[in-house]
């Protein structure tokens, strides 16, 4: 990754962006005074834009500009509009933020270019761009790592407590002051603090077309486990499995369900109160506890009302998967709503494909995907159900490449298994039945592939189970 404040997009820096684009898969610029945000020079040397036009100023014709740019080959997302449209709408100045969302090994964060005023420090305009860097991370739920020239001391930033709030930190450049002849250290990253193992080295760069500012070579782990705080989220009730068992229960049968999971439910929240005072799952916050705002009395009728309202919630979670048939011991994944929130600190990992994925990333991980599932069931691998090595390899192919939502992994173990089952076959089918009409935006010529894909599917799994009825 290259990052730094260029001065201007001119015809020596593209010059120098071209002889070097193959040394950098993500560029990071500010202050380019690039008016035109549909440029096409970046798409040209294969990359993927987000372009921040310079601010028209009657001064000194226009200021700032930041740029964005990763290859097109990285799993890249372009932040929608409207999200953008929410952050103007609430900063009360222009935004000088440019960002896209990066993917890398299953690993998803911000990457932003950000300038800020020269010579305001820390004023109303130069602490609205923090705070936009501090919006965009909180309503995409994803860490953020924000390069650029903040035209503020790192020292000076640390110690306002702009960025403490919001879980942020900052990362010097090494090598002194960021320009030459300077004594300030105004160019470094402002990064989540989950995103502290990401960074590998960072190097200055010299030999540059621009100043008085350095240049910054960043190389990032590819591997790194990157973790931060999320509201816990029950799963889906199994409503499928609970309509097809209920069919068979009597009236007296149901009832006696509901009256076991009643029981369990309150002995689960009896537990609770001895342990936080709450009949409720979860702990309380201590907001709730300490504000003396709220009376006594009006804390004693909502607590009986949480209460109750915990206790059936919690019996409706219990008596689906009861009826059900599901382990007791799975018992955990599907309870939680209507309680107190549960915090967890998880792997802040790509799950699934966002509602703002574009059409050219379906195609090419459909057509990628399409690709090596036919190879893998015209081959011969399924001859040789022992080669580990390969299957190995295809599982994780089909975990980082194929996006059913949260199915990803369990679609690879079903593909690859040692001997199919005629349920997972089945399974397998459904999954692409379910998944084709969303792929409608797609070209003809994608749909029939994933068609044949089906067909092929279904008769390979007559075979294998007329091939297994014969060995039996």
């Amino acid at each position: 990754m290259f990052a730094g404040n260029c001065s201007s997009l001119s015809e020596k820096m593209r010059e120098y962006i071209i002889n070097q684009h193959k040394n950098y898969s993500i560029w990071a610029l500010v202050e380019t005074h690039e008016r035109d945000s549909k440029s096409t020079f970046f798409k040209n040397l294969g990359y993927k834009s987000c372009i921040n036009e310079a601010k028209s100023t009657s001064d000194f014709g226009s200021h700032g500009g930041e740029i964005v740019a990763c290859k097109q080959h990285m799993d890249t997302t372009h932040i929608k509009p409207e999200i953008w449209n929410i952050i103007r709408s609430i900063s009360p100045t222009d935004i000088r933020v440019s960002a896209m969302i990066v993917t890398i090994n299953n690993t998803q964060f911000i990457v932003a270019a950000v300038y800020l005023n020269v010579g305001e420090e820390f004023s109303s305009n130069n602490i609205a761009i923090v705070q936009q860097l501090a919006m965009l991370q909180n309503i995409l739920n994803l860490p953020l790592l924000a390069l650029g020239d903040y035209n503020i001391d790192s020292y000076d930033m640390k110690m306002s407590g702009l960025l403490t709030a919001h879980n942020l930190n900052i990362l010097g450049m090494p090598g002194g002051p960021s320009v030459r002849l300077g004594s300030r250290k105004t160019d470094y990253i402002i990064y989540s603090t989950c995103l502290k193992c990401i960074f590998k080295c960072i190097n200055r760069v010299h030999k540059i077309p621009f100043g008085p500012h350095f240049g910054y070579r960043i190389t990032l782990w590819g591997d790194s486990n990157i973790t931060g705080t999320r509201i816990h989220i029950p799963y889906s009730l199994p409503m499928k499995k609970f309509e097809v068992h209920c069919e068979s229960l009597s009236t007296e049968d149901k009832d006696q369900k509901m009256h076991q999971a009643k029981q369990e439910a309150q002995v689960i929240l009896a537990r609770q109160k001895e342990k936080t005072g709450y009949a409720i799952l979860g702990t309380p916050p201590v907001e709730v506890i300490i504000d003396k705002k709220i009376p006594e009395c009006i804390k004693g009728s909502s607590k009986a009302v949480g209460e109750q309202l915990a206790l059936n919630a919690l019996t409706t979670e219990l008596y689906i998967p009861i009826i059900a048939q599901i382990d007791k011991n799975e018992y955990r994944h599907y309870i939680g709503r209507s309680q107190f929130p549960l915090l967890v600190i998880d792997s802040k990992q790509h799950r699934g494909v966002p509602d703002f994925i574009s059409k050219e990333d379906i195609i090419n991980k459909v057509a990628i995907v399409r690709n090596a599932v036919l190879n893998i069931i015209s081959s011969d691998f399924n001859n040789h159900p022992k080669d580990y090595k390969t299957r190995g390899k295809f599982t994780r192919f089909i975990e980082s490449n194929f996006f059913v939502r949260n199915e990803n992994c369990e679609f690879a173990r079903k593909v690859v298994a040692d001997y199919m089952k005629d349920e997972e076959w089945v399974m397998l089918h459904t999954m692409l039945q379910q998944y084709r009409p969303r792929l409608t935006i797609l070209k003809p010529q994608i749909l029939e592939r994933i068609d044949k894909l089906t067909k092929t599917l279904t008769m390979h799994a007559a075979y294998a189970t007329q091939k297994r009825g014969q060995n039996t």
